[in-house]
């Protein structure tokens, strides 16, 4: 769906059960052109799994939305810790250098068995990022830092840096990824919204 000035994309029901046959899902957000952004809202709910057995303390996968690559592509990427961490934490590269991000966590035990939702904006014109976790239409945490986007507008590709498409929005972790990410085997990906408040 087009407007002026806006541009919304997204997928209803189930977008990935996560399971040893497919760990990973991923969704592409094609955009008609190249955009600049003033503000991106990214909406989505996580059925929270089991954690992993041997490492329960480990990261899972809640969403990485890039431009087609990692480095000064991710425009966000948000993990669950599991228990003895119980912490929710998310970060950002885009328009940075090598190694260079910001980001933010805070406590949350997440409930296995439990749907949350999420919401992520990505605020360039005011160069701040939040992330809220929602349960039963609650807010549950709050976290901002700060959004590094050139000339406070999110540049969104029609052919990404790297890949055809515009934006890349995975869901989990691959096995053998680096410690601590983990497989979220039994976690299930849903409703995804995207809203871009374009400025050209």
């Amino acid at each position: 769906q087009v407007e002026p000035g806006l541009f919304i994309a997204g997928v209803d029901g189930t977008i990935h059960n996560a399971s040893t046959t497919k760990a990973k899902g991923i969704v592409c957000v094609k955009v008609p052109k190249d955009l600049k952004v003033g503000k991106l809202v990214l909406e989505w709910d996580v059925s929270v799994g089991p954690w992993h057995k041997k490492t329960p303390h480990g990261n899972h996968g809640m969403i990485w939305l890039h431009r087609g690559r990692f480095r000064s592509g991710t425009v966000g990427n948000v993990n669950a810790f599991g228990p003895s961490k119980s912490i929710v934490k998310m970060n950002q590269n885009v328009d940075m250098g090598k190694q260079q991000n910001t980001n933010q966590k805070v406590g949350l035990a997440f409930a296995n068995n439990t749907t949350y939702h999420l919401r992520y904006t990505y605020d360039a014109a005011n160069r701040n990022v939040r992330t809220e976790v929602f349960l039963n239409g609650v807010l549950q945490k709050q976290m901002d830092m700060l959004g590094t986007a050139q000339n406070r507008t999110l540049s969104v590709p029609v052919f990404g840096y790297s890949t055809k498409g515009a934006m890349f929005a995975e869901f989990g972790h691959f096995p053998g990824q680096h410690f601590p990410e983990m497989p979220s085997f039994g976690w299930r990906y849903s409703n995804l919204r995207v809203e871009l408040n374009v400025l050209n």
